[in-house]
């Protein structure tokens, strides 16, 4: 097809760095509509993270998203930089209870309906999904990561990451020059909406022996006093 011989001839030009996965509005009823665009969140997140690690490219596109609709198109196609894959999502058959494994997995059933249909256009891309999919198996459905970090004297500061399809935390953790934690707590739980990781934190700043973790708007919303370590 034109897709494919285009996909094999183009250099790649975008870091693929977002993955979608949920129904388009109207197709699902409000409620289980505002439910699954939390639930997913993860997911994505991570496979999002897993294309961006290994550095997998999109010809003009920089995400991918499984679109659920009642009449899925025959060909996937790009828009808004987001290489758009229509398949069917079936509201009745998704979980009415929260639970991590049957709700993740039936999204990861959507998913290799669509890689289904881009394997042979995109097979890095399609390999690359499957890879991040297993790898966010083996970690209990969930996803972590290191936002920050920073050394001062004896001291390693971290904020750590923790997202899954119920809520989403941030620790501040310190280590010892041993790498011994000395102090962790949970600064911030929210639902599980890129809000929270995206706005809500951005960096640490040591003043007078103060640790402050700041917004996107560099506005403090957490101190922490060092000598209390002591």
């Amino acid at each position: 097809t034109n897709a494919i011989r285009h996909y094999k001839t183009q250099k790649p030009m975008k870091l693929i760095k977002y993955i979608f996965i949920h129904p388009s509005p109207g197709v699902w009823s409000k409620d289980n509509n505002a439910r699954i665009r939390d639930e997913n969140r993860s997911l994505g997140f991570s496979l999002g993270s897993f294309l961006k690690r290994n550095k997998i490219y999109g010809d003009k596109f920089d995400g991918v998203y499984f679109e659920g609709v009642k009449k899925p198109s025959e060909q996937p196609n790009i828009a808004n930089k987001l290489l758009i894959v229509q398949i069917i999502f079936d509201e009745v058959a998704y979980p009415k209870n929260i639970d991590k494994i049957k709700i993740n997995e039936y999204l990861i059933d959507r998913i290799y309906e669509g890689i289904n249909q881009i394997k042979d256009a995109y097979p890095e891309i399609s390999e690359n999904l499957i890879n991040g999919i297993e790898e966010f198996r083996k970690n209990g459905y969930s996803c972590t990561w290191i936002h920050k970090k920073r050394k001062y004297e004896n001291l390693k500061i971290e904020l750590h990451c923790y997202l899954d399809l119920e809520f989403f935390n941030l620790s501040l953790i310190f280590y010892n020059k041993d790498n011994e934690i000395l102090f962790s707590k949970i600064i911030l739980s929210t639902p599980p909406n890129e809000f929270s990781f995206k706005h809500r934190f951005k960096d640490i700043i040591i003043k007078e022996n103060i640790v402050i973790i700041t917004d996107s708007n560099d506005i403090p919303f957490y101190r922490f006093n060092l000598s209390s370590l002591t």
